[in-house]
């Protein structure tokens, strides 16, 4: 899971750089070593907050829920995501 949240951590970084530019930006010296100190932060305050221990914990009630949406959302089920969306997430008005 740590590695997962770390490649999708670097990859938003370095998307939102080159959405910002206009142009795919890949960074220099020091830029690198901010996206990584940027990484050790935000993993670290994961763990601190116990967001992986949450997550692992919920998990056997989070997967039925989290397949049910892959699928209304492959199958363009745009009357069935959107019930799902109001049962799932409090205060959702469509």
């Amino acid at each position: 899971m740590l590695l997962v949240d770390s490649a999708v951590l670097v990859s938003i970084l370095l998307a939102s750089f080159s959405i910002r530019l206009g142009y795919w930006y890949l960074p220099h010296s020091d830029l690198v070593w901010v996206i990584f100190g940027t990484l050790v932060v935000v993993i670290s305050i994961f763990v601190r907050f116990d967001i992986y221990h949450v997550v692992i914990h919920y998990w056997n009630e989070l997967k039925p829920m989290l397949d049910e949406l892959s699928n209304a959302i492959d199958s363009f089920n745009h009357e069935r995501l959107r019930k799902l969306l109001i049962q799932i997430v409090p205060n959702f008005k469509p």
